[in-house]
């Protein structure tokens, strides 16, 4: 019984030896508060030291005591701190540091050792605190010799035979008990129970070891059967564990393999939203080198998805829901290629019959002999100015249909120029023939030349006409390209210039070219009554195109009025919007920091207080930060995150000296932003999706209106003009309403869309001029 009646003693001397340990730590820590040097930190440390060193001589533990733990973490920590004091300590210094550290080595060495000796005696330490067995050591047996000698010996064997029976039956009623709490967390995967089993199966098989039963004992086999069940339980513990860890990896992997799916299959959304802008935008057929782009776009998103393993049911849902995505827009762009082929297939149609036309004519204008005035050249030129208007017409992006319009417009351009230059060598003819009839009419008699001087009077008119006509159409030519320059460079940049320019030409000059304009028609009409009645009719059609010029004069400077007056509002709009994107946040953190340095310089403030005083002031810049990114657009996005990025770097700068509150509070601070970036992110993205559903809704509304351009046949007062006209510039505004500063994709779409809506202006102002003519 000596060896359970020094165990108190022991614990009573390890009690003391704690509490001589910690009131040094705490002496120490008190120490540290202040500013020792590197000598005096490594004397604190030695003392501590070899407080330690009395606690493992004294310690009778094992592995598993909260003792042995908390002194291989306190040699652990001595051992840092021993070498950051070693860092840059004087020579003298750094030798002690190294004497404490081999100290502390030895230390662990010895404490090892002690456990190592304790475990191999763990068998009798179990029978001492337990219950189970009453059992006498071997070594107080021998003191005891004598007395027990004294009783009988058969008497002694019963009673130590009925000890080690009851304690037997103890064991298997408690490995029975245990045996049904293991199967029940087994059932119930309850796995963070079973430390607590290996051991008490420990301490069991323990106590069945220390009974001693003989082989010829019938009592070995109950002995035996125990030991049996109680291995047996242990590696079905050890079987489960590894089991249920194994299993607990393979969910986590799944995990991660079912985020990185959602990652992929988010990713390949994304990209989708452009190709489906793509798709609707495709004008081509499918042998094009974009149909063939898109097409192995698609497919190859496809096969991607297709790879995927479904790890989760949310993958498995949001990746259907792509591939679906998918199939309609490869129908949509088949279904686009289809049309498309259809429409350049009429187009080229349209062109050979209008060719056929022009060959025709062409037989014509190479053998025409007549005046530029007769009936029979009015009749051609129209014509074939009416085959142009018809080529015109036709409006397509294909190379080929383009190829070919462009070789039929340049062949009726060829023939007009051939049917004048036929017209005037006619004409010349006639004029020569005129002057010889001059030279025969002076031969002849009075009466003869009185009627000559008629012809000449007559031809005399007649060149002053064509002078003025010619004069019209060069003012004509001259004034829609005006026009036309006046939209085309009518900038932002430069709409202030214009409209001053404007403003002059209208305020001082209009009246002046509408007068002059009058005067000229005066003159053509004076002309035209002066002439015979059989010249009337061939000479109207010009007269009447004087009218039209004063009329679209000033139809044109009411469309450039409104078109200045236009940019000019889109401007103001630009500079308010500017002017009131200013944000008032700044002066509040700028007050706030004020505060925070006012109260940072106050001279009874500690080190860590002025740590945790900047930590605050970074706070609050973020709080402010964090309600301008809930309030602001998506356009400000980018300036939101430079100053998220600013308070992020001056965190990382600011230096927490190993202290767990102000480590605590940096962590925290870090987490906000970090959920500041996401805020961010996810209103970019939002702002991503809005924007590309505006630039759909401007595709479809320039489809529509693509088919009214294509028919339109009216005037420029004409109410399907002006109707087509507004939509036009309603998109172009809608247009220029859609941000996509951070979004290169986006950008490239609308400066697409922004051309067709710029190719739709001119064909509709094409269609107008050749309706003027």
């Amino acid at each position: 019984m000596g060896t359970s009646n020094s165990r108190p003693t022991l614990k009573k001397q390890t009690s003391q030896a704690e509490s001589e340990t910690s009131s040094n730590n705490l002496s120490f820590r008190r120490l540290s508060k202040t500013r020792l040097s590197k000598a005096e930190r490594a004397t604190a440390i030695s003392i501590n030291i070899q407080n330690i060193r009395k606690q493992i001589e004294q310690f009778d533990g094992f592995r598993g005591d909260s003792r042995y733990q908390s002194i291989q973490s306190e040699l652990t920590r001595f051992s840092q701190e021993i070498q950051d004091v070693k860092g840059k300590a004087k020579p003298a210094t750094k030798d002690t540091c190294s004497n404490i550290q081999a100290d502390i080595v030895d230390l662990l060495r010895k404490l090892e050792e002690i456990v190592e000796r304790n475990e191999g005696e763990l068998d009798l330490a179990a029978v001492e605190s337990h219950s189970f067995i009453d059992q006498t050591p071997k070594a107080s047996k021998k003191r005891l010799e004598p007395v027990i000698m004294e009783e009988p010996p058969q008497k002694s064997s019963n009673i130590d035979r009925d000890r080690t029976m009851m304690s037997l039956t103890q064991l298997e009623e408690s490995t029975a008990t245990l045996m049904k709490e293991i199967n029940r967390a087994i059932e119930l995967e309850n796995t963070s129970e079973f430390v607590v089993f290996e051991k008490k199966i420990g301490i069991l098989y323990a106590d069945l070891t220390a009974m001693d039963i003989e082989q010829d004992d019938p009592l070995y086999e109950r002995k035996e059967s125990v030991s049996r069940k109680l291995i047996r339980y242990n590696n079905k513990l050890k079987t489960h564990k590894n089991r249920s860890s194994t299993a607990a990896n393979k969910e986590q992997d799944k995990a991660k393999k079912a985020e990185q799916e959602l990652l992929v299959i988010s990713e390949i959304e994304e990209n989708l939203v452009d190709i489906e802008v793509k798709v609707m935008m495709f004008e081509d057929v499918k042998g094009d080198p974009k149909y063939r782009e898109l097409d192995q776009i698609l497919k190859g998103y496809w096969a991607k998805l297709q790879s995927l393993d479904d790890s989760s049911e949310d993958s498995r849902r949001k990746k259907m829901r792509t591939i679906n995505l998918i199939k309609t827009n490869l129908q949509a762009l088949n279904s686009k290629a289809e049309e498309n082929n259809t429409k350049i297939k009429a187009a080229l149609q349209k062109i050979n019959i209008l060719e056929e036309d022009v060959l025709a004519l062409k037989v014509v204008v190479d053998t025409y002999q007549g005046f530029k005035n007769d009936l029979d050249y009015t009749n051609v030129d129209q014509t074939i100015r009416s085959l142009w208007a018809k080529l015109n017409d036709i409006h397509s992006t294909n190379a080929k249909v383009e190829q070919k319009k462009n070789e039929t417009i340049k062949t009726i351009q060829t023939m007009l120029t051939t049917l004048s230059q036929n017209a005037e060598k006619y004409e010349a003819k006639v004029a020569l023939g005129r002057e010889k009839l001059k030279t025969n009419a002076a031969k002849a008699s009075i009466p003869n030349n009185k009627e000559e001087s008629k012809d000449d009077k007559l031809v005399g008119e007649l060149s002053e006409f064509d002078k003025l006509v010619g004069e019209l159409s060069e003012f004509e030519v001259r004034w829609k390209r005006l026009s036309s320059d006046i939209e085309k460079y009518l900038t932002a940049e430069n709409q202030d210039n214009v409209e001053s320019v404007l403003k002059t030409v209208q305020s001082e000059n209009q009246d002046n070219v509408e007068s002059v304009l009058k005067t000229v028609q005066s003159d053509i009409d004076t002309c035209i009554k002066k002439l015979p009645d059989k010249l009337v009719d061939t000479r109207h059609t010009k007269s009447g195109s004087t009218s039209n010029i004063v009329s679209d004069f000033q139809n044109q400077s009411k469309r450039n009025r409104t078109s200045v007056a236009a940019g000019k509002t889109k401007e103001e709009k630009s500079k308010n919007k500017t002017k009131n994107s200013f944000q008032p946040q700044e002066l509040l953190i700028e007050e706030l920091s004020a505060s925070r340095a006012n109260q940072q310089m106050s001279p009874h403030s500690t080190p860590v207080e002025q740590i945790i005083d900047e930590i605050e002031i970074l706070q609050d810049r973020l709080k402010v930060i964090i309600e301008e990114i809930q309030n602001a657009s998506p356009t400000e996005c980018s300036e939101l995150k430079k100053k998220l990025d600013s308070v992020e770097n001056d965190l990382n700068n600011v230096e927490t000296n190993l202290n767990p509150v102000v480590t605590e509070s940096k962590t925290e601070v870090f987490k906000t932003i970090a959920s500041a970036y996401k805020m961010i992110e996810e209103k970019s993205k939002k702002d991503g999706k809005e924007e590309t559903a505006k630039l759909k809704v401007i595709i479809e509304n320039l489809q529509r209106l693509k088919k009214k351009v294509d028919c339109f046949s009216g005037t420029h007062g004409n109410i399907q003009f002006v109707q087509i006209e507004k939509e036009l510039n309603d998109c172009m505004t809608a247009l220029d309403n859609i941000d996509c500063r951070d979004n290169e994709k986006l950008r490239n779409n609308k400066n697409q869309i922004k051309q067709k809506i710029n190719h739709y202006m001119n064909i509709l102002d094409e269609r107008l001029n050749l309706k003027s003519r």
